[in-house]
């Protein structure tokens, strides 16, 4: 009788081996808490009584130069926070910005975002670095690197940064749908650590 019983699978492994040909967009969009920093392109728009459009990528320093407003340092700072300082800098220059009631508008967004290696390693199907979108998440990568190996776990995966384990995720509350996995940025340089069950 046992001959003819078939082995049970391993809960959650196909979840992401069967979905690995997905491909994944260039142009999503980023959250406004995304980090600029060298490679990132920026559009600058004024409107209005004064007319102004500057778009530029961040230098290796982390700094953009515009004729008459000057060097802007942008790397570090969150898209919130870089919009809100470059305001500031170009109200300097252009007063009818901050004028009551206004008569130019300000617009700064987001061109084209620079790629972040991200390397996966242990238990998965294809382990490597991955030059992927900075709003690409975990499930994500683990897709593209073809999933767990039914050796690795799903409850212990580490995100490793600067030789620190900063957080640990659990995949099973996203795979029985009982909940979420926790939410964090991937930053250039982390590894994603799938160790043995």
């Amino acid at each position: 009788y046992t001959d003819s019983i078939p082995s049970l699978k391993h809960f959650g492994y196909d979840f992401f081996s069967l979905r690995d040909s997905i491909p994944f967009a260039d142009n999503i969009a980023v959250s406004p808490d995304y980090i600029l920093g060298s490679g990132d392109e920026i559009i600058i728009s004024l409107w209005g009584q004064a007319e102004f459009q500057h778009r530029q990528t961040i230098n290796r320093d982390g700094t953009i130069f515009i004729e008459n407003v000057g060097l802007i340092h942008l790397g570090g700072k969150t898209i919130e926070n870089a919009e809100d300082y470059v305001l500031s800098r170009f109200s300097k220059v252009y007063s009818t910005l901050i004028e009551k009631p206004a008569t130019s508008y300000f617009n700064f967004s987001i061109g084209k975002v620079k790629t972040i290696s991200v390397t996966v390693s242990g238990h998965v199907m294809r382990p490597g670095s991955y030059l992927i979108h900075p709003s690409v998440n975990v499930i994500n990568l683990l897709i593209s690197s073809g999933g767990i190996d039914d050796t690795g776990t799903m409850r212990n995966l580490k995100l490793v940064r600067n030789e620190t384990t900063i957080d640990s995720i659990d995949l099973y509350p996203l795979l029985t749908g009982l909940g979420q996995i926790n939410k964090f940025n991937v930053l250039d340089g982390d590894i994603i650590l799938v160790p043995s069950r």
